[in-house]
């Protein structure tokens, strides 16, 4: 698990991500930045599965409990109960993302400019989110929208070739993958509607 896997993307046009707030689960650990569904009680879960099916995907934490982080409504650690804040997956919404694979492990390849409009999935691999263009498309769908160097320039304007190397930092990529996400979790046939907050 870590922080920030997965964010909303406001491009220099400006624009707000759409939230809804949902009732946390007893015993939660999700990280802000990780995708999240609703029980079957209505409360906020972390997605767990590997790659998750579309009814098992609500949107994007946009705060969480994590080991110990503090509420910053209450000022003490996220208990059961309170109230997390969800980017939800919409029309204009976009979200971005550092991790992206091919196969097993992320950044074995770098993404291309082929890559956007793609259809590809959300993926957990070693605790970290991302984006994976060779998952099942029936699990966390996805659409790449764009391609972005380190300086967050997308690379159809400028033409870049990016890399799974960032000479800068030793610890990321030099790029970042923008997509859409789709969520049927407040609609498929069967599953327990997710609460309107």
């Amino acid at each position: 698990m870590a922080a920030r896997d997965i964010m909303p993307w406001t491009s220099p046009f400006g624009g707000h991500p759409r939230m809804q707030w949902f009732r946390m689960n007893a015993g939660e650990v999700f990280f802000e930045g990780e995708p999240v569904s609703v029980n079957q009680d209505g409360e906020l879960t972390e997605s767990l599965a590997a790659g998750p099916v579309d009814s098992d995907l609500l949107g994007i934490a946009a705060g969480g409990p994590g080991a110990t982080n503090i509420n910053p409504a209450t000022g003490i650690t996220y208990a059961t109960g309170d109230l997390i804040p969800v980017f939800m997956p919409d029309i204009g919404n976009y979200f971005i993302t550092r991790n992206w694979t091919a196969g097993t492990a992320f950044n074995d390849v770098a993404p291309a400019v082929a890559d956007i409009g793609d259809q590809v999935g959300l993926v957990n691999i070693g605790g970290l989110w991302g984006i994976d263009q060779g998952q099942d498309q029936n699990e966390g769908l996805c659409t790449v929208i764009d391609i972005l160097d380190e300086n967050k320039n997308s690379i159809q304007q400028t033409g870049a070739t990016v890399s799974t190397a960032d000479g800068n930092r030793l610890d990321a990529p030099a790029y970042f993958v923008v997509f859409s996400m789709g969520s049927t979790q407040l609609r498929v046939a069967g599953e327990v509607n997710a609460p309107i907050a």
